[in-house]
């Protein structure tokens, strides 16, 4: 059993990000990167980083996968959620060309969470 790290800056940053827009999503060796802009904090719009790191597993709709990335050009963080073992996520993935969206569920384990806010 793991337990997961954040400080009082990053949780505080977490609770904000619902409807965030994604600007990129990846995976490096064992982290993730999530890119996020409109994320408003205080009132105040901003861009927000948020590094999964020592990521162990990786579960797309379920299915243990070895990547995450952008499955559309257009993304929005519906729900994330740092539970014991890492974070859930909601991603709403927009397709504008073919008008349609589709809703992926992500479960993601892992050590330690980290956001960091850059104010516009």
């Amino acid at each position: 059993m793991t337990h997961l790290i954040m400080n009082e800056a990053t949780t505080a940053v977490l609770s904000s990000l619902h409807d965030a827009s994604i600007d990129a999503l990846s995976v490096f060796e064992d982290a993730v990167s999530i890119q996020l802009d409109d994320v408003i904090i205080d009132g105040r719009s901003s861009r927000v980083s948020v590094k999964l790191l020592q990521v162990r597993i990786i579960r797309r709709e379920g299915e243990l996968v070895s990547d995450l990335s952008m499955e559309q050009s257009d993304g929005e963080l519906v729900f994330f959620e740092p539970i014991r073992s890492g974070v859930k996520l909601l991603i709403q993935w927009n397709c504008f060309s073919s008008q349609k969206t589709k809703d992926v569920f992500y479960e993601v384990e892992c050590s330690e969470i980290i956001a960091q806010s850059t104010f516009d």
